[in-house]
């Protein structure tokens, strides 16, 4: 089933954002294991929230932090994009399994969600990786999962 919320808005990112997104599309990158799909974004408790001149669809994070629905399908785009680089041996913030450049495009802002959500795609498995430190407020660690390490490459 696939969630055709976000069809409704623009997307929030910028022309040097969506070029980089499509400059990754081309680079060699994985392909997201059987079980990894897109499908487990679309599936999350997505809430609707009326602001003072639009509604927004989203998820709250633990905390409390609102976190737009096109942001977190971001953060699932720019792993995949990113991840084919990383050594599976180390531990990785999400800013180096995203790609430093991609982090790079976005305000701090931007990259506080962006982390959050990985903290929750880890938290909920929703991506092949794995939180190594739950209780650390501020940068997280993770670690790739297996199932991800033996995933094919595409080139």
């Amino acid at each position: 089933m696939t969630n055709n919320i976000t069809s409704d808005f623009e997307s929030t990112a910028s022309p040097a954002q969506n070029a980089l997104i499509a400059a990754a599309a081309e680079s060699p990158r994985r392909t997201p294991p059987p079980g990894w799909s897109i499908e487990r974004v679309d599936c999350l408790p997505y809430e609707r929230r009326h602001g003072c001149s639009s509604t927004s669809y989203g998820l709250t994070m633990p905390g409390g932090y609102w976190v737009d629905e096109d942001l977190v399908r971001t953060a699932w785009r720019l792993f995949w994009r990113g991840v084919h680089g990383v050594d599976p041996a180390r531990p990785h913030t999400a800013k180096s399994l995203c790609t430093v450049e991609a982090w790079a495009e976005y305000s701090r802002g931007d990259c506080l969600r962006l982390g959050r959500c990985f903290k929750y795609f880890a938290v909920n498995h929703v991506l092949p990786i794995t939180l190594l430190n739950p209780d650390k407020k501020g940068t997280c660690k993770y670690r790739l999962d297996a199932d991800l390490v033996s995933a094919p490459s595409v080139h």
